[in-house]
């Protein structure tokens, strides 16, 4: 990640394209991993539209279609709203992790794998408080059988 070189934009277009544009094409993942490389490694501009394009293609996106998308207003009132409901839980930068539904941690800005270990860890540990001796354990097997916690 280079954030002395990153390029502050109005993310309001790669946010209809990535969350969802997309997502409709089933590549919400891929066009996220590529956004964010975009933006925090590479630096480039997320408010440009041959960025954009790029990446989109890059994934697998057609290009006039993902142009015409993003030359109207398709997706403007969704994003809007998911940036209000960020705003009202109180994210206001990404990257932002949140851990159970924002009811306990939220996570801010580039860090350390050790700290992002350190918030998973608290959070399972707070989230085992919560369970029963009946609780079903979903595994690979399934969730037939009640498990005792240790």
């Amino acid at each position: 990640m280079r954030y002395d070189t990153v390029c502050y934009t109005n993310m309001l277009d790669a946010h209809r394209l990535m969350t969802l544009f997309a997502e409709t094409k089933g590549l919400a993942a891929e066009m996220t991993e590529q956004l964010f490389r975009t933006y925090s490694t590479t630096n480039l501009a997320l408010a440009n539209h041959d960025v954009l394009l790029d990446v989109a293609t890059g994934i697998g996106l057609d290009r006039d279609e993902t142009k015409q998308m993003l030359e109207s207003d398709a997706f403007s009132q969704a994003a809007r709203a998911a940036k209000r409901d960020a705003e009202q839980r109180g994210i206001h930068g990404v990257p932002c992790f949140v851990f159970d539904d924002g009811a306990m941690l939220y996570v801010y800005g580039a860090q350390m794998k050790t700290t992002l270990l350190e918030a998973l860890r608290a959070n399972w540990d707070k989230s085992r408080q919560s369970l029963t001796k009946e609780t079903l354990i979903c595994g690979p097997d399934g969730c037939n059988q009640p498990q005792t916690l240790k």
